[in-house]
């Protein structure tokens, strides 16, 4: 029992599920409203978009334990309380994981991609496996390298799910009058992207500023460590006010095509928790407020995902649509009237 709660706790359940939730949020809240618009279905099954989730979640269950495995030694300083690898769980068993959850899911993404009629597309799992692995071993110590590769393959997660449903380019390619349908669902999963990108790299840089001390000991190249503390949090600060500006302009635009409940969504739920992050930021280094700071990012990272959720306007439309094929999907049907 102790040796499956550690086992959870290395591939990181919680943010497994977000990733999950994430990529769900993307096929029934973007893609199906549009395409059951001009009365196109989703490509993949049910059945075979779970296995995309199941590939995609096992790519960062196996990344998750890749980089404990080569931070073992910073991990010792920095949080020798939350240590697994070497104390609950042999080194050898970790990376046996690591290999035999990576080679499932790149065969689960060479299958899915040969399911829609292109078998390149497998390469995309097949390349962030390498990229997680590399970023774990060696760029992850490096000058910012390692936090833009982290955000980009957060970002990734929403766009894959957009470049397996093949039936959204059918639609721009067959219907003329569909080509505003595939400019937007490529500029609202864009929009979301982008967003994953720019809280990922904060995250990722606030984390550095809390385990700097471990880090230091392994002669890494972080940003902390190469431009210390306080103009790390300049570069943070920045960060935090282009990603707000870059949600301000898509709060206008949302407001002058009436779309004002995910005008007033993210006000509430993404904006002011990112001032609020901001003046955080500003306080006195301390290595808990970055912890905190930490935990705050994944929460406005959370609230953008379910923003997603009420993009549409006509949600409850779409919330019934899903459901409808939810339930389908059932063993059984209800015949109550």
């Amino acid at each position: 029992m102790q040796f499956f709660i550690s086992f959870m706790r290395l591939i990181r359940v919680p943010n497994l599920l977000i990733i999950a939730a994430t990529q769900y949020s993307v096929r029934y809240f973007l893609l199906l409203p549009n395409l059951n618009m001009y009365k196109f279905d989703l490509q993949l099954s049910e059945g075979h978009f779970f296995l995309l989730v199941l590939a995609t979640v096992m790519i960062a269950a196996a990344g998750y334990v890749i980089n404990d495995y080569f931070d073992v030694k910073t991990d010792s300083i920095n949080k020798p309380e939350k240590l697994i690898i070497d104390i609950t769980i042999k080194r050898r068993v970790a990376m046996a994981a690591h290999l035999v959850m990576s080679i499932i899911a790149i065969a689960i993404g060479f299958y899915i991609a040969m399911i829609v009629g292109n078998w390149k597309l497998g390469a995309i799992l097949f390349f962030a496996s390498g990229l997680l692995w590399v970023y774990s071993a060696y760029y992850k110590k490096q000058f910012l390298t390692g936090n833009i590769i982290v955000s980009l393959l957060s970002a990734m997660v929403i766009l894959i799910v957009v470049m397996f449903e093949r039936n959204i380019y059918t639609v721009f390619l067959t219907r003329y009058e569909a080509n505003s349908m595939f400019i937007e669902i490529v500029q609202v999963a864009l929009a979301f992207a982008i967003l994953a990108f720019f809280v990922s790299l904060i995250r990722e840089i606030v984390k550095d500023m809390e385990d700097v001390e471990g880090d230091r000991s392994i002669y890494s190249k972080t940003l902390p460590i190469k431009l210390g503390i306080r103009k790390t949090k300049w570069v943070v600060g920045s960060l935090i006010i282009v990603l707000m500006g870059l949600i301000g302009l898509s709060e206008i635009n949302n407001y002058l095509n009436g779309f004002n409940r995910l005008m007033f969504y993210s006000l509430a739920f993404v904006q002011l928790p990112l001032a609020f992050l901001f003046i955080l930021l500003i306080r006195p280094a301390i290595r808990k407020h970055f912890h905190t700071m930490s935990v705050l990012v994944k929460v406005i990272m959370l609230a953008g995902i379910l923003g997603m959720l009420i993009y549409e306007h006509n949600f409850w439309v779409n919330l019934d649509s899903a459901w409808d094929i939810i339930n389908s999907t059932l063993p059984f049907n209800s015949t109550l009237p």
